[in-house]
């Protein structure tokens, strides 16, 4: 190639890059707007947040080293209420240089410097805060935005506690160095080799997205778990599977059922526990839940208490058909133990329930007896879910119910506990199944 030809390829490749880093612009501005308004949605949606910080967006423009042109990409300032000279400026970053790992990058840049450097890296594939990651050069931190993330990096960033800090820098140092899923499980009850290894597969991701929050990726794992687990169930038995009602006009070929068939034919059979009933409708809908065109269509709604119901079922379920609880691993119970800042006191019966917990039974005597909570109906779900029956029942008339059942404590496991009102002067019960 002569010099000449060398010259117009340079400039071919140079316009090629331009053109190619002009549509990236696009999709960086569109991503990094849109995540900005999300934060600020998640904080005036949260009252300790919006009567603490207030927000501003900025407008901004950058200049790129590459196109040398300018750019829009608007700031977002969060500030405290009571002193605007303390706040922390969300700041989205040029796209050149590029930044390994990430397709664009936000700065989080607090007023007073805190010797630790905070950013979210966009991965460019949606535009949807699951795209999104927390992370820092400084110390080993890697999760994934949501309102939870949010909360605790601004909590540091406001408020710098070095105790607190360090606690947590061990905490999250276990995290990713074990990097182990909370309830381990044994698959042998699984014939076929290739279906086990499916289903330790999707349970070890269910785990992560539920320990995540990201509560569609929990229903799609959980629904195919629990297809899983039923194929396998009803494949041991297929003559008499074929006989029961809900194989009625159905193909001889098990893998061609639908969930909701497998459920039916495994109750007819009697070959799951009860907590099957207690899966909600997105799970037994999850192949539609996995396409937004079926998602839309079908008008599905989904959600925390959803998928919340869905995990604990399905524990339930594996420890049903495996013939074993299914405990908590080994690594958790030790990291739980090595940091009293994560440890859950022991002797605890229930489930958890929205962060918090159900309490059947434990030692709560000594938390503060706070103001009562309404009844929800995904605290029965989850009640369920966890092998225990539920009813309402006046305080009155409590010691005519016998001895297994008891009251059932909304409790925080540390501090506080509040019974639950199911109607009226009715407070909700349990008993195990």
């Amino acid at each position: 190639m002569g010099f000449k030809e060398k010259i117009k390829q340079s400039e071919t490749d140079h316009e090629r890059t331009r053109l190619a880093l002009e549509t990236d612009y696009s999709k960086w501005q569109s991503a990094s707007a849109s995540v900005l308004r999300t934060i600020q949605q998640w904080i005036h949606g949260d009252v300790a947040l919006r009567t603490r910080l207030r927000t501003t967006e900025i407008e901004h423009h950058i200049t790129d080293d590459f196109l040398r042109a300018q750019k829009q990409l608007n700031q977002l300032k969060i500030e405290l209420t009571a002193d605007a000279n303390h706040y922390v400026l969300v700041r989205p970053l040029s796209l050149t240089p590029r930044v390994e790992g990430a397709f664009g990058r936000i700065e989080l840049e607090p007023s007073s410097p805190t010797g630790v450097d905070y950013y979210l890296d966009w991965d460019g594939k949606l535009d949807s805060p699951n795209c999104w990651w927390f992370r820092s050069s400084v110390r080993g931190f890697d999760k994934r935005l949501n309102s939870d993330s949010l909360n605790e990096i601004l909590g540091e960033l406001f408020n710098p506690q070095p105790t607190a800090t360090v606690a947590g820098l061990r905490r999250r140092e276990r995290e990713r160095e074990s990097d182990q899923t909370i309830y381990s499980v044994d698959f042998s009850f699984i014939a076929s080799a290739k279906l086990r290894s499916i289903a330790a597969r999707d349970w070890d991701e269910c785990q992560r997205a539920f320990k995540s929050k990201c509560w569609k990726s929990v229903l799609i794992l959980a629904g195919g778990l629990v297809e899983t687990i039923l194929l396998s169930q009803l494949a041991r038995r297929k003559k008499r599977a074929l006989k029961t009602k809900a194989a009625s006009g159905a193909s001889t070929d098990l893998t061609r059922w639908d969930l909701s068939r497998l459920i039916r034919a495994a109750r007819e059979l009697k070959i799951v526990p009860p907590a099957v009933e207690a899966l909600p409708e997105p799970l037994r809908q999850y192949r539609n839940l996995a396409h937004p065109g079926n998602e839309m269509r079908e008008k599905l709604k989904f959600g925390e208490p959803d998928a919340t119901t869905a995990f604990h079922a399905l524990r339930a379920i594996l420890a049903g058909v495996s013939g074993s609880s299914v405990t908590e691993d080994a690594a958790e119970q030790n990291n739980r133990e090595a940091d009293p800042m994560t440890r859950a006191p022991s002797g605890w019966l229930g489930v958890e329930w929205n962060g918090k917990f159900l309490a059947y039974d434990g030692p709560y005597e000594n938390l503060k007896l706070i103001e009562d909570r309404g009844f929800d109906m995904s605290m029965q779900e989850a009640l369920q879910a966890g092998g225990y029956r539920v009813a309402a029942y006046d305080k009155g008339h409590f010691g005519e119910i016998g001895g297994k059942v008891h009251f059932v404590l909304l409790t925080d496991r540390t501090s506080w506990r509040c019974r639950v009102v199911a109607k009226g002067d009715a407070y909700l019960v349990a008993s195990p199944i």
